[in-house]
């Protein structure tokens, strides 16, 4: 078993909340992921699914070759059936930010909206502030922040206060 099934076994009064990440999930055997999905039935852990695209994007440059919107379009199409096919019920999911570019970023969390899902649209570190302007015009009230990997807190932090200044003008919650 991997940490989080440890964990639920041994804490599982503490262990409420799980972020799954599609990446690593769609490598896992079948078996494997109806075990761990039974150990949060049983303890009643609520879990959201990150689709990994850091993990993709990160897997890409390994191999050389750039996450294109094509190849990232495939991927968005797996990770939309493996969803739908999943026996676990997830609090929430979200989008497959490939690019920390926000018309790439918007691009396929609206491919995801097309196939019925509703996932969390990523807002990242960089962008400007009228890119996430423009998720709360469109009704948005839940938006990740992301991109912030290579960056230290210092030179994070301006970002995450103009951010979540800008979230709660709006009642918008924010995760990142």
């Amino acid at each position: 078993g991997g940490s989080a099934e440890v964990a639920l076994q041994l804490h599982p009064d503490i262990v409420k909340f799980q972020c799954l990440s599609y990446f690593y999930m769609n490598v896992r055997s079948p078996e494997k992921t109806t075990e761990l999905f039974n150990i949060f039935k049983k303890y009643g852990t609520r879990c959201f699914l990150d689709s990994g695209a850091f993990s993709y994007q990160m897997q890409a440059l390994k191999k050389k070759q750039p996450l294109t919107q094509k190849t990232a379009a495939a991927i968005i199409d797996r990770y939309v059936n493996w969803a739908y096919a999943c026996p676990f019920k997830f609090d929430f999911l979200v989008t497959f930010d490939y690019s920390r570019n926000a018309a790439e970023a918007e691009w396929a969390t609206k491919r995801i909206e097309t196939r019925g899902l509703k996932p969390i649209p990523v807002h990242h570190l960089g962008s400007p502030i009228t890119a996430m302007e423009r998720l709360i015009d469109q009704g948005y009230k839940f938006i990740g922040l992301g991109g912030m990997v290579p960056y230290r807190a210092k030179a994070a932090r301006p970002f995450l206060d103009h951010r979540f200044n800008l979230a709660e003008k709006h009642g918008v919650k924010c995760h990142g």
